[in-house]
């Protein structure tokens, strides 16, 4: 066990899984169950540890699995399978949270007519017209937007950005020196 309290898979365990593995590429289905049941205890803690709640994390686990069945023919090391199916449960748990922040977030609805109520109806039809009246900067990229000054909170990206080109200009000298000794 290790320190999550997840069994960890011993020679004769990866040795059964690599078999079983192969008899689902030569199209024995039965061995999807017996892949499933091996492997099973070593993902679910782990996705259940990322996932928001338990039915999150089984529709997820019969996804990949399902997926994971389907292309098995990508997998090139069968020993990698669990690390495997945890790597797209990670992805994956990334893309939902990404996607519900995304559509938590509320953009306001506005009509062009009741925001640029003074405009006529065919100059609002006129996509460079509208792109000039929301966003002038937009419609000319030549033209300079507006300058902000930095925040306070900006002055460590500032910060890192000097640190970053200073190391660039650092590794850069180093190897020139090394070029020509």
């Amino acid at each position: 066990m290790n320190k999550k309290g997840v069994k960890v898979m011993d020679f004769e365990m990866k040795k059964r899984i690599s078999e079983a593995l192969d008899k689902i590429r030569q199209g024995d289905m039965s061995a999807r169950g017996e892949v499933y049941n091996l492997t099973v205890n070593q993902v679910w803690p782990i996705i259940m540890e990322k996932s928001e709640n338990s039915e999150e994390a089984s529709s997820l686990v019969k996804e990949l699995y399902d997926y994971a069945f389907a292309n098995i023919s990508t997998l090139k090391v069968d020993s990698m399978f669990v690390d495997w199916i945890i790597g797209m449960a990670e992805t994956r748990l990334r893309q939902n949270a990404n996607n519900s922040y995304n559509h938590n977030v509320s953009q306001p609805q506005i009509k062009l007519q009741e925001a640029l109520p003074d405009m006529p109806e065919s100059a609002l039809s006129d996509p460079m017209t509208v792109a000039r009246l929301v966003n002038p900067t937009m419609a000319n990229p030549n033209m300079p937007g507006p300058v902000e000054k930095p925040k306070l909170g900006d002055r460590t990206g500032l910060m890192a950005g000097l640190i970053i080109a200073t190391a660039a200009i650092f590794i850069a000298v180093v190897t020139i020196i090394m070029y020509v000794n």
